[in-house]
């Protein structure tokens, strides 16, 4: 499995460029956080520069997804 970082700059260098995720997109992440009764110890980490989401537990990631163009 690729780390995030080896991740952007396998896209970056096949021409794709990172896009950060709309308002609505990340809305909607904690809407089904909030519905699934999660712990407090679960949230949403937006990357910065922008690109990757990742949910984690404990302060650590356990999934991460990236938007690109």
């Amino acid at each position: 499995m690729e780390d995030k970082e080896r991740w952007r700059f396998l896209m970056e260098a096949a021409g794709f460029k990172a896009m950060m995720f709309s308002h609505y997109a990340m809305s909607q992440a904690k809407i089904l956080l909030w519905n699934y009764g999660h712990s407090s110890m679960y949230k949403l980490l937006e990357s910065s520069p922008p690109g990757f989401l990742s949910l984690a537990w404990n302060d650590v990631p356990i999934l991460t997804l990236s938007s690109w163009r």
